[in-house]
């Protein structure tokens, strides 16, 4: 609970006040990992990360 007003006390920071941000990104991953249902959980992990990786 000492770091919910984080983004408020310091905003040189920029964080979000909200984590819509961070859902909508999991949202558009899930979409894409249930395109691809028959990865194995090696290529499924590489996915994720080469999704994260074109993300920067």
């Amino acid at each position: 609970m000492t770091l919910l007003w984080t983004f408020y006390d310091y905003p040189e920071t920029t964080l979000p006040n909200t984590n819509n941000g961070i859902e909508a990104l999991f949202t558009d991953l899930k979409t894409k990992i249930r395109v691809h249902n028959g990865l194995s959980k090696l290529n499924r992990m590489k996915f994720i990360d080469q999704y994260f990786y074109n993300k920067k």
